[in-house]
């Protein structure tokens, strides 16, 4: 009939109702913690990764000071004399080359960092000992190089001594160059430093002390893990090295914007994107040698991390919520098991059954509706 509403009833037992109930109730419950340990648990992960990550760049910065603090040392093994090397005769320069190469062959086996020593006078290249092999360019003009060392000795910074700059394999020792196809043996790391004569005391030359960047990279690896991305800077913001080969020797100011207007303090973290995805970006710089270690990690593999508790705590709930449904099923139907056999009694009464009685097995409100049941039949009985 029109205007008439029409009520549809899913019939369902008491005992699978209030099953149904305790489950949703303890699912609203688990749902609203579960987004709680989300959130508190990425917050500690991601406090436990800043101070992970710091730690990793204090130790790789240590490790390489270190090793700059090693090479600087190995600068101060330069001697002089009133003479110039250029006015010995044949025999004594080859005298005095062969000694230079013992002695330095010694310094640089024990400390296998160290790639090349190049010795100056103030006009040109005296000696040189280079593990990479190459070969010295005869037609090669040294004045623009020798200036710029006399720039680069002038910086603030020194490394024991000596100033620390990036390059590339010095352009007048490029007749062999087998050994600079890779890219981080190619680009290294210059530490300059003036010599002086004794009396008076004036520069008459200069110390070149290379590394290339392999020998970095190698250091870089062994502290901080493979999901981790890092970029490697001089004070002025040059990159020493990096994962990618690409970004080697060119200006952070130029490659990542981004990262250099952060990076305002002496160590930091922040949230940036970097190269097509969000990262936690993390750098300190260090005290001694002025470099500055940058490191990245996608905030996707920290918030990886942060789920792996999630998923074991999901799976925990799931067996501790079937096992709830299943006893609170069960309980429930044994509960009410009398209430079940009196509304079935009733529904099929009859004149025949007027001697039913059931037996109280409780005194909760189940059994309280069985004996007033029982009283009523007996009332019943009495008036017929």
């Amino acid at each position: 009939m029109k205007g008439v509403p029409i009520t549809f009833r899913i019939r369902k037992s008491l005992s699978t109702k209030i099953t149904w109930m305790n489950a949703g109730i303890i699912l609203l419950i688990f749902i609203s913690l579960i987004f709680a340990t989300v959130s508190i648990n990425y917050q500690l992960t991601l406090e436990n990764e800043k101070q992970k990550m710091n730690v990793y760049i204090s130790n790789t910065l240590s490790s390489i000071d270190n090793k700059l603090k090693d090479m600087g040392r190995v600068s101060l093994m330069t001697y002089s004399d009133e003479k110039n090397y250029n006015s010995y005769e044949y025999a004594r320069q080859l005298e005095s080359v062969e000694y230079l190469r013992k002695l330095y062959t010694s310094l640089i086996t024990i400390r296998e960092d160290i790639n090349s020593v190049y010795l100056f006078d103030l006009d040109s290249l005296v000696f040189w000992q280079d593990n990479l092999d190459p070969s010295l360019r005869r037609d090669s003009d040294m004045t623009v190089f020798l200036k710029r060392m006399e720039e680069w000795e002038g910086k603030e910074r020194s490394v024991s001594g000596c100033r620390l700059v990036v390059g590339v394999q010095p352009e007048f020792m490029r007749y062999s160059t087998r050994n600079m196809e890779d890219e981080y043996t190619r680009h290294c790391i210059y530490l300059v430093r003036a010599i002086r004569s004794f009396s008076p005391n004036e520069p008459i030359g200069h110390i070149l002390l290379i590394t290339t960047m392999e020998n970095i990279r190698e250091v870089l690896n062994e502290y901080l893990d493979e999901e981790v991305e890092y970029t490697l800077l001089t004070e002025e913001g040059d990159i020493v090295c990096d994962e990618d080969a690409e970004y080697l020797g060119k200006n952070i100011k130029d490659v990542s914007p981004e990262i250099y207007l952060r990076m305002n303090e002496d160590a930091g973290v922040f949230r940036e994107r970097i190269r097509g995805k969000a990262c936690l970006v993390t750098y300190q710089k260090s005290r001694y040698s002025g470099m500055i270690l940058v490191t990245r990690r996608s905030v996707a593999l920290i918030w990886k991390d942060a789920m792996r508790f999630i998923g074991i705590t999901v799976a925990i709930f799931l067996v501790l919520l079937g096992l709830t449904v299943s006893l609170t099923f069960h309980g429930t139907r044994k509960m009410l098991r009398p209430l079940t056999m009196l509304t079935d009694s009733m529904a099929h009464f009859n004149q025949d059954d007027m001697g039913m009685r059931f037996a109280v097995a409780s005194e909760d409100e189940t059994g309280r509706l069985v004996a007033s049941f029982n009283k009523m039949m007996d009332m019943i009985n009495q008036l017929i």
